[in-house]
């Protein structure tokens, strides 16, 4: 990705991030996004699932005949199970949404070093889809719980939300600027998918549901949806194969 390309998509993201957390505040916005969360974080999961399974897996094993690459994969899967599901337990921050904001900004920040490691602009435009329409439900998520909280002052809750906003652009940016490190190191770019592979397998499986119990056949339906729209990018993409001498 170029920097120009990357300060727009992180300006586009940052913008839609911002825009997500306003309907917490909006009564009229917010029953709108209610009505559609439940599609847009189906539709986002399968995308997510199909991205990591289809595009950074096969691009995380090519030419690396060694099982840390998979093993990679799974350690980072695990580290945001880990993240999400245990840690909050231990840490009960006064509660403020603290951890909330720390796990969101940890996948939001590994979301946008993807793209930011992605040459092939074909499948990182897939992969912004992904992140944007992850990011609103995300950022709406999280604006809600920053608001129904007592204990945080606003200014503490702005600063908190649009540290969150942030995380995407920075990653993208740091994906962007490691690019040329990871690719000096033989298998750096290897490990760069593994590890964005495994967020997105997990964005795509375990990471929370936005699902009651009587939508699950509808959000199937729209998680099948982001699965064919991603299946449909990675057969009209060519696929270069590098071949290292």
């Amino acid at each position: 990705m170029s920097l120009s390309y990357s300060i727009l998509i992180s300006l586009i993201i940052f913008a839609m991030a911002i825009v997500a957390g306003i309907p917490s505040y909006a009564g009229s916005f917010r029953a709108f996004f209610d009505k559609y969360l439940m599609q847009l974080d189906a539709f986002s999961r399968g995308v997510f699932l199909s991205i990591g399974i289809i595009h950074l897996l096969p691009e995380a094993l090519e030419h690396v005949h060694t099982p840390i690459i998979p093993l990679i994969v799974v350690l980072s899967f695990t580290f945001l199970m880990w993240l999400e599901k245990c840690l909050p337990h231990h840490i009960n921050y006064a509660g403020t949404p603290f951890i909330m904001v720390i796990a969101l900004s940890i996948h939001s920040m590994i979301e946008g070093f993807a793209v930011g490691i992605e040459n092939d602009w074909q499948k990182a435009i897939a992969l912004v889809v992904a992140i944007m329409a992850h990011k609103f439900i995300a950022a709406f998520a999280l604006s809600i719980k920053l608001r129904v909280n007592t204990f945080l002052k606003s200014k503490q809750k702005f600063m908190y939300f649009v540290f969150f906003c942030l995380m995407t652009p920075l990653g993208i940016m740091l994906g962007l600027f490691s690019n040329s490190i990871i690719n000096s190191f033989a298998i750096g770019s290897n490990i760069a998918n593994a590890i964005a592979a495994g967020t997105f397998i997990y964005l795509g499986s375990m990471h929370e549901w936005h699902i009651k119990k009587d939508e699950n056949h509808i959000a199937v339906f729209y998680f099948i949806v982001g699965i064919a729209l991603m299946a449909l990018v990675a057969f009209s993409v060519p696929h270069h194969h590098h071949h290292h001498h």
